[in-house]
């Protein structure tokens, strides 16, 4: 049960002669916002959906081509044990890769709220999330730049973690997908505190009246049917939740955000604090 609660304080002759309390219950609140998040997160995945249905289909197509050799040198008499395993082998391999983009499915359509902090590899992180996006900068023809992550882990919500990446450079391909120059860069630093996860792109900046209202619930310049004015708002509270934060970088020449999250969060489960849109 979610409930929100205030205290005030009764004074008589200046000094404190008791407590008011108030206990307001917010589970139907609750409830609603996490629809509207779970909408959120379908959103961005229908935006990834070319992509994805690509990623898969090159697999599907390697299944098909190599099930159909074998079946024609079964026919004509010419298989052999080394074309069998070799083709079995590639089968499996593609079999896997397919599995791995439908889990990544899964994850991302999930909240992530309930999952215990873990220790997690930066490469993992980094490895999922460019699966997911590549093939859609490459269908928008847009130049997508990485950099090799550090060999480090960091103690998180894999799922929520990758969520918000995803958002940022889902953001970032809606944003340079009309001009003339297209490229997304995403790449990880480390301070003596905080892993930052760095997303800019070949915009010029946002305005200053966009950049003070974005992080706010329900706030977006999308089109009507693009965009819920969510996704800022939900992964700045995963930041938040992680210890870290979400920040644009004003005065860079390009446009650029820097989801941080720290270095130094314990192992295991942790207290979940609310996080109520609007409040």
């Amino acid at each position: 049960t979610w409930v929100a609660l205030s205290l005030v304080e009764l004074r008589q002759d200046d000094a404190i002669a008791g407590y008011m309390g108030t206990i307001q219950d917010l589970s139907e609140f609750r409830a609603q916002q996490a629809k509207l998040e779970h909408s959120s997160r379908l959103a961005t995945l229908g935006q990834m959906a070319g992509g994805i249905a690509h990623e898969i289909n090159n697999p599907l197509t390697i299944l098909s081509g190599r099930a159909q050799l074998l079946a024609k040198r079964a026919e004509t008499g010419e298989t052999s044990t080394e074309t069998v395993i070799e083709s079995c082998v590639k089968i499996l391999e593609t079999v896997g890769r397919i599995a791995k983009i439908v889990t990544g499915l899964r994850s991302f359509s999930r909240s992530g709220d309930a999952d215990p902090f873990h220790p997690t590899s930066i490469a993992a992180i980094y490895e999922s999330t460019v699966d997911f996006c590549s093939e859609r900068f490459r269908g928008l023809d847009i130049e997508f730049r990485t950099r090799t992550p550090p060999d480090l882990e960091i103690v998180c919500r894999e799922v929520q973690v990758v969520q918000v990446l995803l958002n940022l450079l889902n953001n970032a391909a809606d944003a340079v997908e009309a001009l003339e120059t297209r490229w997304i860069e995403f790449h990880v630093e480390v301070s003596e505190d905080e892993v930052l996860f760095v997303v800019t792109d070949s915009g010029t900046g946002i305005p200053t009246w966009i950049a003070r209202n974005m992080m706010n619930p329900f706030f977006t310049t999308k089109p009507v049917g693009k965009g819920t004015g969510l996704g800022l708002s939900i992964s700045n509270g995963i930041a938040e939740d992680h210890e870290g934060s979400l920040r644009y970088r004003e005065g860079w020449p390009n446009t650029q955000f820097i989801f941080a999250v720290s270095r130094h969060l314990p192992n295991g489960e942790r207290p979940r604090s609310p996080r109520l849109l609007g409040l």
